[in-house]
């Protein structure tokens, strides 16, 4: 595979590290839509010559996008239930449309008299 020619020749480790502090400084200040930063990142690291087009298309992960998908879809159908599991000091707080009550930690803790024992 050739190594692709770096804008104004510059060091690609530097130019890579600083399109990606550039990018999480986007992310952070969460101004613009993550995948619009995202998009936009990964354009300026094969615009700058980092890396060329085919190399781009050969990082993709099939397993990585479809994991993403998934976890993507738990999270809308969770959102839209209403229902988020958040931990807070030791309790769990269910945050529901019309319901917010603390859940005790012996039901989210395994407690000493539920023990199992395997006999041979």
């Amino acid at each position: 595979m050739p190594t692709p020619s770096v804008l104004f020749g510059l060091n690609p480790l530097i130019l890579s590290s600083v399109l990606l502090l550039l990018v999480y400084a986007a992310l952070i200040a969460d101004t613009i839509n993550r995948a619009i930063v995202s998009l936009l990142g990964a354009c300026a690291m094969i615009v700058s010559g980092i890396l060329t087009q085919d190399m781009a298309t050969q990082s993709i992960d099939a397993n990585t996008i479809g994991l993403l998908t998934g976890m993507m879809i738990l999270v809308s159908i969770s959102r839209r239930s209403g229902i988020l599991i958040l931990g807070t000091r030791g309790r769990f707080v269910v945050w529901n449309r019309h319901l917010c009550r603390r859940i005790p930690p012996s039901f989210t803790t395994r407690s000493s008299t539920s023990r199992m024992t395997i006999s041979r």
